[in-house]
């Protein structure tokens, strides 16, 4: 689901099943939906049946391992490899 801003750079590998969650509804009220841009940043390679919550950037050659919860930002060249979350 999408109703913020998705960028996502050159030669990205998104892998089947990923999902890139830019909204969210507030937990306090149902009606208001809030929006936060994702940025994937060029050769990142996004693993098979991850989520990326809303307001992540996750950098340049970054590589994000299967099922991983991105709840933060990943700087350029991070290598994470099992499910993670703040």
């Amino acid at each position: 689901m999408s109703r913020g801003v998705i960028v996502i750079g050159g030669n990205v590998a998104i892998a089947a099943n990923v999902q890139l969650l830019s909204n969210n509804h507030d937990p306090y009220d149902r009606d208001i939906l809030t929006c936060k841009p994702i940025h994937i940043g060029h050769h990142a390679w996004i693993g098979a049946g991850v989520t990326v919550t809303p307001g992540v950037t996750i950098g340049n050659y970054a590589i994000v391992g299967a099922s991983a919860v991105v709840t933060h930002e990943y700087h350029n060249f991070w290598l994470r490899q099992k499910p993670i979350t703040a």
